[in-house]
């Protein structure tokens, strides 16, 4: 993917930075990256617009390993090839390694802390509010057509009532895309050659 002109502005320090801030905050998973990357990559740098930001998504949940991993490694490289997937990997990394080294040295210490404690069953709903919030704003990018929300409403019910994991489920919905894509070209093909028999 080749960076936008308006790219061209993101410097190593910049991109650094933005992970770096984004590491530090990130309480409850890679997932919980997804709102603030929208933010500070889409909405305040304007690094990606929200279509790419999308297909980052698309890409990211689809390969192996750790979701904030691989985005950050996507966007660092969609702006600044090898050395930006480098940069945002370690920005993204360095701080919660530090934060975890620190915890660890001193967790017997505050581990039943009754404020430690009050602190993470403050935080859970915050997360919960900020990866749904993220859902909703990436949703009217996505959903288009009527294809799309029956594949979404398809998959919500698969993952709430069936014992169907994640990748079965990312796995089916690409084969889904795939054969909807080839039956809608297969049948305007089909459209342009009636035309073409017709006197």
């Amino acid at each position: 993917m080749k960076a936008n002109q308006q790219n061209k502005k993101c410097s190593l320090k910049d991109l650094f930075l933005v992970f770096a801030k984004i590491g530090c905050f990130t309480f409850g998973g890679g997932l919980v990256m997804l709102p603030l990357i929208q933010k500070e990559v889409v909405n305040n740098k304007n690094w990606l617009s929200e279509e790419e930001f999308v297909d980052l998504l698309a890409v990211t949940n689809s390969a192996p390993g750790a979701f904030a991993i691989n985005t950050s490694i996507y966007v660092g490289y969609s702006l600044r090839g090898f050395a930006g997937a480098i940069t945002a990997a370690f920005g993204t990394v360095l701080p919660s390694f530090f934060i975890i080294l620190i915890i660890a040295l001193f967790i017997s210490n505050f581990a039943n802390n009754v404020w430690v404690k009050k602190f993470f069953l403050g935080v859970r709903p915050a997360i919960i509010a900020l990866i749904f919030c993220a859902g909703l704003k990436l949703g009217k990018v996505t959903l288009k057509n009527l294809f799309d929300y029956i594949l979404m409403s398809i998959a919500l019910i698969l993952i709430l009532f069936t014992p169907i994991n994640a990748i079965s489920l990312i796995i089916l919905g690409i084969l889904t895309g795939i054969m909807y894509v080839w039956l809608r070209h297969k049948k305007e093909d089909n459209k342009d050659e009636h035309k073409e028999v017709q006197p």
